[in-house]
C-alpha cells in the first residue's frame, strides 16, 4: 500500500512539468535559403511582463543554437499599446537581421475533464473471515488550463512567410515555465524544418 502511494506521488510530480506541443503548423515548401542566423523576436498579447518573458525565453534558446537573436523590447520604446507597423519595420531594418519571429499570446482557456476517482475498499467479514469488497469509482470534473500561442517566422529581406504554427501548453505551472516549454518546442520544430541551425 505504501509503495503504491509513493509511486502515485512520483508520477504526479513528474506530470507537473509544463510541456508545450505543436497543434498545427505550415512551412513554405519552396524556401531554400537555409537556417536563420539572426532574428528579432516580438511577443504580443497578454501583459507587458508576459511578453518580455516570452521574448527573453525564445531569444535565450535561439542563442544556444548560435542564432544572433534580439528581443523586440530592446529595440522599441516601452508602450502599453501595440507598436505601429512602420515603427516595427524600421526597428527590424535597423537591426539588420535575417528573420522576424512574431508570437501572439492568446487568452488562456479553462476546460473540465471527467476523471474516475477510486473508492478504496473496506474490510468486510463473511463466513470465511475478513475479505475486501469490490473496488469502485465515481466520476468527478477536474479543471485544467490551456495556454495557446500563434507564431509566424518571416524572412525580413523578402517579407516572405517561412513558417507558422499553433502551440499549446496544458495546465501551465507559471508564465516562465510556459515560455521555456514554448521556446524549447519551437526551436526543435524549426530545427527539424531546417529553419534554425
Amino acid at each position: 500500500m505504501r509503495i503504491g502511494v509513493l509511486l502515485a506521488s512520483a508520477s504526479l510530480l513528474a506530470g507537473c512539468a509544463t510541456t508545450s506541443t505543436v497543434q498545427s503548423q505550415w512551412q513554405d515548401p519552396a524556401y531554400s535559403g537555409g537556417p536563420i542566423k539572426s532574428a528579432v523576436v516580438l511577443a504580443i498579447g497578454g501583459s507587458i511582463t508576459e511578453q518580455r518573458i516570452f521574448e527573453d525565453s525564445v531569444v535565450a534558446r535561439m542563442q544556444t543554437l548560435g542564432v544572433q537573436a534580439t528581443p523586440a523590447y530592446a529595440l522599441l520604446p516601452p508602450s502599453a499599446t501595440p507598436v505601429a507597423e512602420a515603427d516595427l519595420e524600421n526597428a527590424v531594418r535597423k537591426a539588420g537581421v535575417q528573420g522576424f519571429l512574431l508570437i501572439k499570446l492568446l487568452p488562456p482557456e479553462t476546460g473540465y475533464q471527467s476523471v474516475a476517482q477510486p473508492v478504496f475498499p473496506q474490510p468486510m467479514f463473511g463466513w470465511y473471515g475478513p475479505y475486501q469488497n469490490f473496488y469502485s469509482s465515481y466520476q468527478t470534473l477536474v479543471p485544467y488550463t490551456i495556454a495557446s500561442s500563434q507564431s509566424t517566422l518571416w524572412d525580413t529581406q523578402t517579407r516572405r512567410l517561412l513558417w507558422s504554427g499553433n502551440l499549446q501548453s496544458f495546465d501551465p505551472a507559471s508564465v516562465a515555465a510556459t515560455a521555456n516549454a514554448y521556446a524549447t518546442t519551437l526551436s526543435k520544430t524549426l530545427q527539424q524544418g531546417g529553419l534554425l541551425p
